[in-house]
């Protein structure tokens, strides 16, 4: 589940764990190298209204990246009805 979790989707062009938590989460592979993190030590109210922006402009992403797959699906269906 974590590497369906962690692999970009073509028609949302995000990850479900950017989605559901705003952030993407930490592979086995990050912590084997020791990859730096985003993170950073800030105050919890600026944390949560952080999330929040974050979440809504992902969200917003997903909307219009949506849409544009299922355009894109329909004119691949239509040519095929021919």
């Amino acid at each position: 589940m974590m590497a369906y979790r962690s692999s970009e989707h073509e028609t949302t062009g995000m990850t479900p764990n950017k989605l559901m938590l705003g952030r993407e989460v930490c592979t086995p592979l990050d912590l084997a190298f020791e990859l730096p993190r985003e993170e950073m030590s800030i105050p919890v109210n600026k944390w949560v209204w952080e999330l929040q922006e974050r979440l809504e402009t992902a969200h917003q992403m997903v909307r219009q990246n949506t849409g544009n797959a299922l355009q894109r699906q329909k004119r691949i269906h239509d040519t095929r009805q021919l």
